[in-house]
């Protein structure tokens, strides 16, 4: 079967189906090949925040949800608001009102609940991703992408306007494909399937550390489809694009609203908004608190488990070395248990005469320090110490100490919030776009971002 564009959007000159289809499947295989072994690196990070999954008699040290419980503690406390300005005194009451009125619209959106889960993703994943999704009874729709399932340029940073295109892996519900929402092809919908590679290891890395069973299971009148969602630009100027099974289901330009978009439509940013833990030029997803917290704790883990082996072996008597009369030698290689000591069978009655106490090592002294070390490491990389994280000190120190530590850490965060601060600008011109959807064009009027 041909497919076609919707014959009620005006496709850029000379481009046709095929050719826009082909420029997108070519985006998004290149993106593919780009973003999975970065991907799937940040799969295998969730295993390091609290994994349900280990094995009973193994510790994990915990020292990435320690940090993160900290840094988000840290970041919301500190809530931008927005404040309308009059021009002139007659004015006060209409910007009085339309404080009211964002103030409202600001919990209307479930912006706090999006707040927690953007810090969460920065965290963990070193980006956050805010996309407005469109209206809903006179307001704005956003909702918080999954950096899992993002593919984006990989020339692209910072903000939306440095890349020329970004989609969504999503597994959507077939009844929110409407005609009237602008998708065609539809017919295609009714022989596509849900669950994409992506979709799929997301799943899998997201529910085994937290031993919750796979997959979504679907129900009559809730049956899911694959779709890769998102935005391209063509000529400089920004589409929304969104493609099932390799068939364009919708296309369409981003809606100019300012006097400046209308005159260029290439001043049109995407609108989505990202949110960084520490940005990396050329690089989609930057730094997480999971990178920087990685090495340190799986080496802390490793070492509290050997302790604990050597603890086990000490407190659970000695292991006996004997002759080569041992039936099962493999036995000599079983670790004690938590609850019984380690016995081995020989072949003989007079066993007294065939063992001897095996020396045993006390470990190195170092390994405390070695610890330390380790937490000190982890404390410098993050900016995150046990004052921040409001935990007694391990050492005495004076109030001027604590005090002058507390002031370098601040400055220290002041870098992370001067970076997010440009995301959260971004947030408010893009919401500002949306009110001036329902101004006349001659309206003016000006925002003011404050600290709360």
């Amino acid at each position: 079967m041909d497919y076609i564009l919707n014959k009620n959007i005006k496709a850029p000159k000379w481009w046709s189906y095929d050719r826009i289809l082909t420029k997108v499947m070519k985006e998004l295989q290149d993106s593919y090949n780009y973003t999975e072994l970065k991907r799937q690196k940040k799969r295998d990070q969730l295993k390091l925040y609290v994994n349900q999954d280990k094995e009973p008699e193994r510790i994990s040290d915990n020292s990435l949800y320690s940090s993160m419980q900290s840094w988000m503690a840290a970041t919301t406390s500190d809530q931008k608001s927005v404040a309308w300005l009059w021009r002139d005194w007659m004015d006060e009451n209409i910007a009085e009102n339309l404080n009211h009125l964002s103030k409202f619209d600001w919990e209307e959106m479930d912006m706090p609940e999006h707040e927690i889960k953007r810090r969460w993703n920065e965290g963990m994943f070193g980006v956050s991703i805010l996309q407005k999704k469109g209206w809903k009874h006179n307001r704005p729709v956003w909702e918080v992408r999954d950096p899992l399932a993002w593919l984006p340029d990989k020339r692209g940073w910072l903000r939306s306007r440095n890349f020329s295109y970004m989609y969504f892996d999503i597994d959507a519900p077939v009844y929110s494909l409407k005609e009237e929402d602008g998708y065609f092809n539809l017919d295609i919908v009714e022989e596509a399937g849900a669950w994409s590679t992506i979709t799929i290891q997301n799943d899998i890395a997201s529910c085994v550390p937290r031993n919750i069973q796979t997959g979504i299971p679907e129900s009559d009148g809730n049956e899911l489809v694959n779709i890769k969602d998102g935005y391209t630009k063509i000529n400089g100027v920004p589409y929304c694009v969104t493609v099932c099974n390799q068939i364009i289901i919708r296309f369409e330009p981003i809606k100019a609203i300012t006097k400046i978009e209308k005159e260029d439509p290439t001043e049109i940013d995407f609108p989505v908004i990202l949110r960084y833990f520490s940005p990396i030029p050329n690089d989609p997803f930057g730094i997480s608190l999971a990178d920087l917290v990685e090495d340190e704790q799986t080496v802390m883990t490793i070492l509290n488990n050997l302790k604990l082996i050597q603890e086990k072996d000490l407190a659970l008597g000695d292991t006996v070395l004997v002759s080569n009369q041992v039936k099962n030698r493999t036995d000599l290689l079983k670790a004690p248990s938590l609850t019984r000591r380690r016995f081995i069978s020989v072949d003989s009655e007079n066993v007294q005469n065939m063992t001897a106490t095996i020396p045993k090592s006390q470990g190195s002294s170092d390994w405390y320090n070695f610890e330390q070390k380790l937490r000190s490491d982890t404390q410098l990389a993050t900016g995150i110490s046990n004052v921040q994280a409001w935990v007694t000190e391990d050492t005495k120190r004076t109030a001027s100490e604590i005090q002058a530590s507390q002031r370098n850490a601040n400055a220290r965060f002041l870098l992370g919030f001067q970076i997010q601060l440009v995301a959260d600008r971004d947030f408010w011109r893009l919401w500002y776009r949306c009110y001036q959807e329902y101004m006349s064009d001659t309206s003016e009027k000006v925002v003011r971002i404050t600290s709360g």
